[in-house]
């Protein structure tokens, strides 16, 4: 059985591309929550209202796509609240969006630091190094995450596009695909799978292809 945080997380992680800026290759809606893990290291339990109101306004100007302000947001509330690990993801993504990214990356690493168990830095972190071409250290930064948070189903999605996609491994991408699609059509997340209708298609063409001589790989997009 899921625990709560996933199964209230869901609901966010997989919304359609229009709506989130993340699913365009690192959705990790989970941490405009202010808490994001279930390590404890957060100091997840009784934040003041102040904090939750000022991460708020952060998340809420990341939301409505002003990310000059919604990174100042994050900039002022790091500053005065650093213990709190998804404000620093979120604070990666904008950099990185700016082509900063190896500021994203120092970010994400203090996140990370800060809660070795959070999903959605190590997420974020693979992503950025499977577009360095460090396949590696992209894939045990999912493996990671996965091992985490099983329940988590977007590093599982990026691990078969890894697999997919770069390292060939039609078998393990078969594999992944099929734990992120248990994950997304479960009765629990009924209507939060957006994706599992083209993942769906892709596990049909790997299922064809493995038997085959392989083609041109068919997934395009990670999570």
């Amino acid at each position: 059985m899921l625990p709560n945080y996933y199964k209230n997380l869901l609901s966010v992680i997989l919304m359609p591309v229009v709506t989130a800026l993340f699913l365009s290759g690192c959705s990790v809606t989970g941490a405009w929550q202010l808490s994001g893990s279930e390590s404890g290291s957060e100091a997840a339990l009784n934040v003041p209202a102040g904090v939750q109101r000022d991460y708020e306004k952060a998340a809420q100007a990341f939301r409505a796509g002003d990310y000059a302000a919604a990174e100042a947001a994050f900039q002022r509330f790091v500053e005065q609240h650093p213990e709190f690990a998804n404000a620093y993801v979120n604070l990666a993504i904008l950099m990185d969006k700016r082509g900063e990214r190896e500021a994203a990356v120092h970010l994400l690493h203090h996140a990370i630091e800060l809660d070795s168990r959070n999903v959605f830095a190590l997420n974020r972190l693979g992503v950025i190094q499977r577009q360095q071409g460090d396949f590696a250290a992209a894939e045990q930064a999912w493996l990671e995450a996965t091992r985490i948070a099983p329940e988590y189903p977007n590093a599982w999605y990026n691990l078969g596009v890894l697999y997919d996609l770069y390292l060939g491994d039609l078998t393990a991408a078969l594999d992944h695909y099929q734990r992120y699609q248990d994950l997304v059509v479960a009765p629990e997340f009924a209507g939060e799978g957006q994706d599992a209708d083209r993942v769906q298609g892709w596990i049909a063409d790997l299922q064809r292809r493995i038997g085959d001589t392989p083609q041109t790989a068919s997934a395009t997009e990670t999570l």
